[in-house]
């Protein structure tokens, strides 16, 4: 995944952050206002925290990392000003 933002020179719009158990529709729902709610965009953060390695810890069990909110946080920032 290319992460793309463009940098937002001030904060006209929320940030949504949409979070629940699995298979409920956040993806969907979270698509869908990106389409229809103009200036907002999609982020799937489980994507972005692989592609942009945004992690310090690996789940073995499940085999999926253990992202580093503050990895996030900070990565996100650079794009959305906060």
């Amino acid at each position: 995944m290319d992460f793309e933002a463009p940098i937002m020179p001030k904060r006209d719009i929320p940030n949504i952050l949409i979070t629940g158990t699995p298979g409920v529709g956040k993806t969907t729902t979270a698509k869908l206002l990106s389409e229809y709610v103009e200036g907002l965009k999609f982020v799937n953060t489980g994507e972005l925290v692989n592609s942009e390695k945004l992690y310090k810890d690996w789940d073995d069990k499940f085999n999926v990392p253990i992202f580093d909110d503050d990895l996030v946080v900070d990565f996100l920032g650079k794009f959305f000003n906060f």
